[in-house]
Protein backbone atom coordinates (compact mmCIF):
# COMPACT_ATOMS: atom_id res chain seq x y z
CA UNK A 1 0.00 0.00 0.00
CA UNK A 2 2.87 2.14 0.32
CA UNK A 3 4.41 2.33 -2.60
CA UNK A 4 0.79 3.39 -4.32
CA UNK A 5 0.68 6.57 -1.92
CA UNK A 6 4.33 7.33 -2.09
CA UNK A 7 4.09 7.26 -6.17
CA UNK A 8 0.67 9.59 -6.31
CA UNK A 9 2.68 11.76 -4.50
CA UNK A 10 5.78 12.17 -6.27
CA UNK A 11 3.71 11.82 -9.30
CA UNK A 12 0.76 14.83 -7.90
CA UNK A 13 4.35 16.60 -6.95
CA UNK A 14 5.94 16.17 -10.02
CA UNK A 15 3.25 17.86 -11.47
CA UNK A 16 2.74 20.59 -9.29
CA UNK A 17 -0.64 19.86 -8.22
CA UNK A 18 -2.03 20.20 -4.71
CA UNK A 19 -4.29 17.60 -2.87
CA UNK A 20 -7.28 19.49 -3.30
CA UNK A 21 -6.52 20.20 -7.05
CA UNK A 22 -6.10 16.65 -8.16
CA UNK A 23 -9.16 15.87 -5.84
CA UNK A 24 -11.17 18.34 -7.58
CA UNK A 25 -10.15 16.65 -11.20
CA UNK A 26 -10.98 13.60 -10.64
CA UNK A 27 -13.87 13.92 -8.38
CA UNK A 28 -12.77 12.83 -5.19
CA UNK A 29 -12.37 14.70 -2.18
CA UNK A 30 -8.72 16.18 -1.01
CA UNK A 31 -8.86 13.76 2.38
CA UNK A 32 -9.21 10.93 0.17
CA UNK A 33 -6.14 11.60 -1.93
CA UNK A 34 -4.18 12.69 1.07
CA UNK A 35 -5.25 9.46 2.49
CA UNK A 36 -4.00 7.52 0.01
CA UNK A 37 -1.17 9.05 -0.13
CA UNK A 38 -0.67 8.47 3.69
CA UNK A 39 -1.59 4.97 3.38
CA UNK A 40 -4.24 5.50 5.66
CA UNK A 41 -6.77 4.48 2.96
CA UNK A 42 -6.39 1.31 0.74
CA UNK A 43 -5.30 1.25 -2.58
CA UNK A 44 -8.59 2.48 -4.93
CA UNK A 45 -10.00 0.35 -7.89
CA UNK A 46 -8.17 0.11 -11.03
CA UNK A 47 -10.54 2.47 -12.82
CA UNK A 48 -9.85 4.93 -9.94
CA UNK A 49 -6.19 4.63 -10.14
CA UNK A 50 -6.70 5.14 -14.16
CA UNK A 51 -8.43 8.60 -13.92
CA UNK A 52 -5.86 9.81 -11.21
CA UNK A 53 -3.15 8.64 -13.55
CA UNK A 54 -4.66 10.67 -16.32
CA UNK A 55 -4.84 13.71 -14.72
CA UNK A 56 -1.24 13.42 -13.20
CA UNK A 57 0.52 12.01 -17.09
CA UNK A 58 1.78 8.78 -15.74
CA UNK A 59 0.88 5.09 -16.50
CA UNK A 60 -1.80 3.80 -14.02
CA UNK A 61 0.78 0.89 -13.27
CA UNK A 62 3.36 2.82 -12.43
CA UNK A 63 1.26 4.51 -9.56
CA UNK A 64 0.83 0.88 -8.60
CA UNK A 65 4.61 0.17 -8.54
CA UNK A 66 3.94 -1.79 -11.63
CA UNK A 67 6.27 -2.05 -14.69
CA UNK A 68 5.14 -2.77 -18.17
CA UNK A 69 7.91 -5.05 -19.83
CA UNK A 70 6.85 -6.07 -23.61
CA UNK A 71 3.07 -6.52 -23.45
CA UNK A 72 2.87 -7.93 -19.72
CA UNK A 73 3.15 -6.45 -16.22
CA UNK A 74 6.10 -7.00 -14.26
CA UNK A 75 8.41 -5.66 -11.40
CA UNK A 76 6.94 -5.47 -7.63
CA UNK A 77 4.08 -7.67 -7.37
CA UNK A 78 1.06 -6.91 -6.19
CA UNK A 79 -0.52 -8.22 -2.92
CA UNK A 80 -2.53 -10.71 -3.32
CA UNK A 81 -5.81 -8.79 -1.62
CA UNK A 82 -5.25 -6.34 -4.90
CA UNK A 83 -5.10 -9.52 -7.73
CA UNK A 84 -8.29 -10.49 -5.88
CA UNK A 85 -9.69 -7.15 -6.24
CA UNK A 86 -8.78 -6.45 -9.97
CA UNK A 87 -10.04 -9.82 -10.80
CA UNK A 88 -13.23 -9.63 -8.96
CA UNK A 89 -13.36 -6.13 -10.33
CA UNK A 90 -12.72 -7.47 -14.04
CA UNK A 91 -15.59 -10.39 -13.74
CA UNK A 92 -18.15 -8.17 -12.69
CA UNK A 93 -17.55 -5.76 -15.94
CA UNK A 94 -17.88 -8.38 -17.37
CA UNK A 95 -20.98 -9.65 -16.47
CA UNK A 96 -22.17 -5.77 -17.09
CA UNK A 97 -24.21 -6.44 -20.58
CA UNK A 98 -23.36 -4.62 -23.72
CA UNK A 99 -26.76 -2.98 -23.08
CA UNK A 100 -26.09 -2.07 -19.92
CA UNK A 101 -22.64 -0.28 -20.53
CA UNK A 102 -24.82 1.30 -23.63
CA UNK A 103 -27.76 2.63 -21.92
CA UNK A 104 -25.32 4.29 -19.58
CA UNK A 105 -22.87 5.82 -21.82
CA UNK A 106 -25.60 6.87 -23.90
CA UNK A 107 -27.30 9.04 -20.60
CA UNK A 108 -24.12 10.43 -20.00
CA UNK A 109 -23.96 11.78 -23.31
CA UNK A 110 -26.77 13.11 -23.35
CA UNK A 111 -26.44 15.45 -20.49
CA UNK A 112 -24.80 19.00 -20.55
CA UNK A 113 -21.69 19.28 -18.23
CA UNK A 114 -22.60 19.68 -15.14
CA UNK A 115 -24.49 16.95 -15.21
CA UNK A 116 -21.66 14.81 -16.56
CA UNK A 117 -19.73 16.30 -13.35
CA UNK A 118 -22.44 15.39 -10.97
CA UNK A 119 -23.04 11.87 -12.59
CA UNK A 120 -19.06 10.90 -12.35
CA UNK A 121 -19.39 12.53 -8.49
CA UNK A 122 -22.35 10.63 -7.94
CA UNK A 123 -20.87 7.40 -9.02
CA UNK A 124 -17.47 7.98 -7.44
CA UNK A 125 -19.62 8.65 -4.10
CA UNK A 126 -21.21 5.27 -4.64
CA UNK A 127 -17.96 3.20 -5.19
CA UNK A 128 -16.82 4.52 -1.95
CA UNK A 129 -19.78 3.82 -0.11
CA UNK A 130 -19.07 0.44 -1.55
CA UNK A 131 -15.61 -0.04 -0.54
CA UNK A 132 -16.14 1.40 2.77
CA UNK A 133 -18.85 -1.07 3.57
CA UNK A 134 -16.66 -3.85 1.62
CA UNK A 135 -13.89 -3.31 4.60
CA UNK A 136 -16.47 -3.49 7.09
CA UNK A 137 -17.29 -6.86 6.21
CA UNK A 138 -13.68 -7.55 6.05
CA UNK A 139 -12.60 -5.87 9.50
CA UNK A 140 -15.24 -8.06 10.92
CA UNK A 141 -14.69 -11.06 9.43
CA UNK A 142 -10.72 -10.57 10.60
CA UNK A 143 -12.46 -10.13 14.46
Amino acid sequence: MADFGNNLRVARENTGLSQSELARRVNMSRSAICNYENGKREKPQIPVVQAIAKVLDVKWYELMGWEDLGGGLYGKQADPETYKRISDSNERYQRTSTIERKRLLDLYDSMNEDGKNKAVSFIAYLADQQENLLNKKTNKNQL
